[in-house]
């Protein structure tokens, strides 16, 4: 009987042993971290954009020993190649393309995005989960829209399966994916939704507008930007911002069409203004929100949320994100 219980116990002992082992050598995190995300210590790199006229954008990504990075000559392209999970055993693929439109500048951004994801569908493998969704970047200072979708795409017989974010910026359009093999996914899907991976710079966001749908090129700009002096002349407060950020969108896309150079400098110079003093106004609509509730004044919080979404309908502006979360903070 001793023998065969230590015969047994050792059995035992030997299994527990081999079980540890194979378990940490096979074991698989689920689901997969960014590194350095549970013990705090980050080691991430970044690449940096330039457009014309403030258009700096950035990308980041987890380094290790193997990354891999991979930028174009033109300095706006960028092939990223490194790992994710706890592990390090999860290819993680990051690929920012700048293409520039040819008349871009009367290209609205939903025509640019049905073009280049038509293109990707027949020509680059891809294949679309569902419908894309607008969201945005910076939103809360007043939103860098983009179109974002899930996605498969199939590259020399290798399945990748990740997000795509797709910017305009003036005459460009920006497409970032970020992947990983299809059969990681599952693992991986939390972690590629929670860290985007591109960063717009303020100036850029200040710099941005929305291409309109139809720009009429027999439009005066001369007259689109009197009109809109005397309105920033004027109690800016009253004036329909949503009126005067299609004029804008109008007198900025025209002038750039037509290459007018001292319109273009002139233009972007209001613009500028205009979204300050916008900044301003709206730093005080936060604060008298908060006053309101404060004072438990329902009626004023109420009337207040209810004025500021009515200035800001466009999907293209997040600034009553700002009141609705009560974030009334803002550098000027």
């Amino acid at each position: 009987k001793r023998k065969v219980f230590l015969s047994v116990s050792m059995l035992l002992l030997l299994i527990i042993v081999v079980g540890g082992f194979v378990y940490s050598e096979f074991y698989l995190e689920n689901p997969v971290t960014w590194p350095g995300e549970l013990n705090q210590r980050f080691n991430d790199g970044e690449f940096r954009i330039e457009l014309p006229y403030e258009g700096k954008f950035m990308i980041y990504f987890p380094k290790c020993k193997y990354t891999r990075i991979m930028p174009a000559d033109n300095k706006t392209d960028c092939d990223v190649m490194t790992l994710l999970g706890k592990n390090l055993d999860v290819p993680f693929h990051l690929q920012l393309k700048v293409n520039k439109l040819p008349g871009g500048y009367i290209v609205p951004r939903k025509k640019s995005f049905e073009l280049w994801r038509k293109f990707a569908e027949e020509k680059a493998g891809f294949s679309f989960m569902a419908d894309p969704e607008q969201k945005f970047f910076a939103s809360d200072s007043c939103g860098f829209p983009y179109y974002y979708a899930e996605y498969k795409r199939t590259e020399k017989n290798f399945r990748w399966q990740g997000f795509v974010c797709y910017l305009r910026y003036l005459d460009c359009e920006i497409v970032f994916l970020r992947e990983v093999p299809s059969q990681h996914f599952w693992r991986s899907e939390n972690v590629l939704e929670r860290y985007n991976c591109f960063v717009v710079s303020p100036i850029a966001v200040s710099s941005y507008w929305e291409i309109p749908e139809n720009v009429r090129k027999d439009q005066s700009g001369t007259m689109l930007y009197k009109a809109l002096l005397e309105d920033m002349w004027g109690n800016l407060i009253s004036c329909n911002w949503q009126d005067m950020k299609e004029q804008f969108a109008h007198l900025l896309s025209l002038s750039f069409y037509n290459n007018d150079s001292n319109m273009i400098k002139d233009g972007l110079s209001l613009w500028r203004e205009f979204r300050e003093r916008q900044q301003r106004l709206y730093c005080q609509a936060c604060l008298a929100h908060q006053r309101c509730e404060m004072l438990q004044d329902q009626a004023g919080m109420t009337r207040i949320q209810t004025e500021w979404l009515r200035k800001f309908p466009s999907p293209d502006d997040c600034r009553h994100v700002r009141i609705m979360k009560n974030i009334w903070k803002i550098d000027l």
